[in-house]
């Protein structure tokens, strides 16, 4: 249901069944029954679709959250990535030359593992494993006292920042909406379209549009939700362009140092 194919057979599937719903219900019941409704049932079909408008406001507002939150834990990781590979140039070796490189090994595990696992809402354990890699050799590093105080100090809340996101943004891969809201949006989707088969328009035809356009609007609403409700899967998802620039940006500095050092053209 996140991709746009399906997304389309959704809402395509809603249209057609609804419009099949409101043919058989004048089938069964002419329109002339169901002329004397009419005036109730505007009344009640408007607070039926302000309720309902409510609750898909409201869930469409938690999963865009949940998704911003993602997409800003995910660029946050990525920035204190690039400033620890900085501090590592302030590390004496060779601690600092292992530190660089299991951080390394960690940006590389997160796009090649573990960002793939995040659409089924898992975590990667080789990442896991250079995080914790990660701490182990910062333990060393600190306890050797031979770095400054400003350099344990930036570099422990960048991994510490680090950490975080990396949790939160595991958290944030999951679903967020409950089955049970689920089934009160379509359950409360259905009600609404079928009491609008009780209303009599003058036309069919314009009854029919008008059905229709209320299930694809229904339909569009779901599958946003569907899709967001996902934020590393669905489309739009949140990407992992931002840290592939970070290691693309490091690798060309250090190339660059290099050249700069060996004087080569």
């Amino acid at each position: 249901m996140r991709t746009v194919l399906n997304g389309v057979l959704v809402v395509a599937g809603g249209v057609i069944l609804s419009i099949l719903g409101l043919l058989l219900v004048r089938k069964l019941w002419p329109a002339l029954a169901l002329s004397d409704s009419n005036e109730i049932g505007d009344d009640f079909i408007t607070v039926l679709g302000t309720a309902y408008g409510v609750l898909v406001a409201f869930v469409v507002s938690t999963v865009w959250g949940r998704f911003t939150d993602a997409e800003r834990e995910s660029d946050t990781e990525a920035n204190e990535i690039f400033t620890l590979l900085h501090l590592t140039d302030l590390i004496s070796a060779p601690n600092g030359r292992v530190f660089h490189d299991h951080l390394i090994d960690y940006t590389h595990s997160l796009l090649e593992d573990e960002w793939a696992l995040l659409a089924r809402g898992r975590g990667s354990m080789r990442t896991q494993d250079s995080l914790q890699r990660l701490w182990a050799t910062f333990r060393d590093i600190s306890s050797g006292g031979r770095e400054t105080d400003v350099v344990l100090t930036q570099a422990l809340q960048r991994l510490e920042g680090l950490t975080d996101s990396r949790r939160l943004r595991l958290f944030n891969s999951d679903d967020s909406v409950p089955t049970i809201l689920w089934v009160l949006l379509l359950v409360e989707g259905v009600i609404t379209v079928v009491f609008t088969y009780l209303l009599v328009a003058p036309n069919l035809i314009i009854q029919l549009l008008m059905t229709a356009a209320l299930a694809a609007t229904i339909g569009t609403s779901l599958y946003l939700i569907a899709a967001l409700n996902h934020p590393f899967a669905g489309i739009p998802r949140v990407t992992e362009q931002n840290l592939r620039g970070v290691l693309r940006d490091w690798e060309t500095q250090i190339e660059t140092s290099s050249h700069r050092a060996t004087g080569a053209p």
